[in-house]
């Protein structure tokens, strides 16, 4: 769960690099995805919360000693 939750952070940070810089340059994403991300409609605001989620969770989870009780709290409140 810990490493799903990383992987997950490393894909929102590239969706919100995508959203800024509009390509695909600076990410890891397979170019595959490109048109996908085109037709995305997201919220700026929406990514950014759900990117600082992801990072405060990854943190948390470095201490937590039941990382799934943990990751569905934080996923069932938000």
């Amino acid at each position: 769960l810990k490493q799903f939750i990383k992987s997950f952070m490393i894909f929102v940070l590239d969706v919100r690099k995508y959203q800024i810089t509009e390509s695909i340059k600076y990410t890891v994403l397979p170019s595959i995805y490109l048109e996908d991300l085109c037709e995305f409609k997201y919220d700026e605001q929406f990514m950014c919360d759900v990117l600082n989620m992801v990072v405060g969770l990854n943190s948390d989870l470095k201490w937590d000693t039941n990382a799934k009780a943990l990751i569905e709290a934080i996923l069932l409140s938000f």
